[in-house]
């Protein structure tokens, strides 16, 4: 059986929890869920949720292994964090019988751990991608096979392609959404739509930003910052009525605070 070295990542501070498990989405979701609830058996990682709250933590693979050897490479990861409980959420360290250890983390380390997380990152992706390539499965099926976003494996295509001198082949998927950005650029360079109007084509800001470097566009052409956060949240509140989604989606999909959003939807 294969089992997997996983991380949940506060983006905010960069403290990890370590662990490992043979079905990363399960193990996944047990996490939230409880979480979400207040139950986590860990006191440091649940009060640290409270705090940050969901949207702050990232769960990431970072190396699969047999079963047989799982142990001694969950230990391996204690020991490239030398232990230290002011880096980690973990409460002990007592995987395969190791002392436990504490102590101030050097910068110089967090460095290398952080590149040390990157190089294991690369090389989980880059598996997934080799059974994309043999195997023609979609990004979806990958994606909740493996516990990574579906644009985090996107973002490594090209390193992978330079690697190997191979060319991934793009999904319908894909293919429909670099159509959608593709029309919404055409529009906006005529003057016919707004950054607000994102969502009439079927699109979102972040696809719009991430391919429109294909387009011969930037990122920064499409700026929501220009917007003040009054117009954030109107157009946030205007999302919500056209597609009714939740106001947790239009609050993320048109980058509006929590506060101004629900301040102007009152007083509609």
């Amino acid at each position: 059986m294969i089992e997997y070295i996983y991380t949940i990542e506060n983006t905010e501070n960069g403290r990890l929890y370590v662990g490992r498990t043979n079905n990363p989405a399960s193990r996944k979701r047990g996490h939230f869920s409880e979480l979400r609830r207040g139950v986590h058996s860990n006191p440091k990682l649940q009060n640290a949720f409270n705090k940050y709250g969901e949207d702050a933590f990232v769960f990431s693979v970072v190396e699969s292994c047999s079963g047989e050897d799982v142990r001694d490479k969950e230990q391996e990861w204690f020991d490239k964090f030398h232990r230290d409980t002011s880096f980690l959420y973990n409460c002990h360290f007592e995987t395969h019988g190791g002392p436990i250890c504490t102590g101030p983390l050097p910068e110089g380390v967090k460095v290398k751990i952080s590149e040390a997380i990157k190089d294991n990152t690369r090389k989980y992706i880059f598996d997934i991608l080799d059974e994309r390539y043999e195997t023609k499965v979609s990004l979806k099926f990958l994606s909740e096979k493996y516990c990574v976003g579906i644009n985090t494996i996107c973002d490594y295509i090209p390193e992978w392609e330079d690697r190997t001198g191979l060319t991934m082949f793009v999904s319908s998927q894909i293919e429909d959404t670099l159509k959608r950005v593709e029309v919404f650029i055409e529009d906006y360079e005529k003057g016919v739509c707004t950054l607000s109007d994102f969502y009439k084509y079927g699109t979102t800001v972040q696809s719009i930003n991430k391919y429109c470097v294909l387009f011969n566009k930037e990122p920064e052409d499409f700026k929501t910052t220009k917007q003040d956060a009054k117009q954030r949240a109107l157009i946030a509140i205007q999302y919500m009525k056209d597609t009714g989604c939740s106001a947790a989606k239009a609050i993320r999909e048109c980058k509006s605070s929590t506060t101004t959003f629900y301040k102007y939807l009152n007083q509609a």
